[in-house]
């Protein structure tokens, strides 16, 4: 089965073709599919566009799975009912999985593993896994939050602009790179842009890129507005790590990997040194794994291979009652009448309580989250898979092989047939 990843953000949605092996095939961009920015309507045209576009390009076959890591999803009850009735509809008849884009962002930086990844594009959040546990901190939007991010570097930008405008700052680069983007005749002018711009959250963000400008120029003002964005996303990870780890400051160093994911990390060293700096000391910063659109692929394909085995477990067991069914049936004429045993009826189609495979299901099923902070059973992470396989993104599966999977049934082609629920 082949796979397209969608990484639907506060900026673009990126689409990617992947083949069986998961290597890229292809990608493109469309606008925001938000449904702050575009609207509802907007969210499903985008999508809708992007998928029937990926499909002409003739590289996902008919058969082919669809991940979507969407920026805003989970994070508001009838926002979410929403999103998962246009995503509902624009895949069809196709398996899919729908996260929000930061635990989308996890899955590809980290591949899956624990530890913890940084948005920081149009809006910030960061996410953390470890072992039955999760939790996310920020994201509480351009207007409550979102520090470090990309709208917060604008506002930024703009008020060091008027502090160097007033001699506060002393004047550098940042001033001159403000007054040519915003074409200002007068420094006052900015009152009039912030007042027509400033509630949008695209228009200001970008004009992040000015900062990391004016900070490799040598702009004090700038420079700061980094660092400062560093402690932000830095006090992010250190609440994850607080909420996630028992007794963090026992961990041993650089044991807990952070990764990062968005348009504000383009600043480079300028960031990435103090946020590196800024890190507690049982943290240790990496670059991310794969791209983000890989993501929730990722997430589908583990919950396809798990439904997989677990198909393949109930089989199993099927196939060993019948073989009891047999031998029972047979036995009145294999011993003489005064030899009978006591016969038990025997449990046909069950799941074998002990069996490796579903043990793992009843585990998983009784995992807790701190996603949204609330301490609730992790039905964030069970319902949202589509038509086809429903499952847990972060089962202890990394151990099965794929080769087991082929070897079986041949290969991801052989999709469970119906909806589990």
């Amino acid at each position: 089965m082949r796979w397209l990843g969608i990484d639907a953000g506060g900026t673009k949605t990126a689409f990617a073709t992947y083949d069986e092996t998961l290597t890229q095939l292809g990608r493109f961009e469309l606008p925001t599919s938000h449904y702050a920015q575009a609207g509802f309507d907007g969210m499903e045209a985008v999508l809708a566009e992007g998928i029937a576009r990926a499909e002409a390009a003739g590289l996902l076959g008919e058969q082919y799975g669809i991940g979507i890591g969407m920026c805003g999803y989970g994070e508001g009850t009838t926002s979410t009912a929403r999103i998962e009735q246009i995503v509902a509809k624009v895949a069809g008849a196709h398996p899919y999985a729908l996260v929000n884009d930061v635990e989308s962002a996890w899955a590809a930086g980290l591949n899956l593993a624990d530890g913890i990844v940084i948005i920081a594009g149009t809006g910030s959040i960061a996410y953390g896994v470890h072992g039955e546990r999760s939790l996310r901190c920020g994201g509480w939007d351009y207007e409550l939050g979102d520090e470090g991010s990309g709208g917060w570097l604008g506002k930024e930008l703009l008020r060091a602009f008027t502090r160097q405008c007033d001699g506060r700052d002393p004047a550098g680069p940042l001033r001159n790179l403000v007054r040519q983007e915003l074409e200002l005749a007068d420094d006052f002018d900015i009152i009039a842009f912030a007042q027509e711009h400033m509630a949008n959250r695209s228009r200001i963000s970008a004009l992040a890129p000015l900062v990391s400008k004016a900070a490799a120029a040598g702009d004090a003002s700038a420079q700061r507005i980094l660092e400062r964005a560093a402690t932000e996303e830095a006090e992010m990870v250190a609440a994850i790590v607080r909420g996630l780890f028992d007794e963090p400051d026992n961990q041993a160093a650089g044991s807990i990997p952070v990764t990062y994911v968005g348009g504000t990390f383009k600043a480079g060293e300028a960031i990435l040194g103090p946020l590196g700096a800024a890190l507690l000391r049982c943290c240790r910063l990496i670059a991310p794994l794969h791209e983000p659109e890989l993501g929730a692929c990722l997430i589908l394909e583990r919950r396809v291979l798990f439904s997989l085995l677990v198909e393949f477990d109930i089989q199993r067991y099927e196939l060993v009652d019948a073989a009891r069914l047999d031998r029972f049936a047979a036995a009145p004429f294999a011993v003489g009448d005064d030899h009978f045993t006591e016969l038990r009826a025997p449990v046909a189609e069950v799941v074998h309580a002990d069996a490796a495979i579903t043990g793992e299901a009843v585990q998983h099923l009784e995992r807790v989250t701190d996603y949204g902070r609330a301490e609730v059973t992790d039905m964030e992470r069970l319902r949202n898979i589509g038509r086809r396989v429903v499952e847990h993104d972060c089962l202890a599966l990394a151990e099965v092989e794929r080769a087991v999977i082929c070897a079986l049934f041949g290969d991801f082609g052989q999709q469970p047939s119906g909806e589990v629920v």
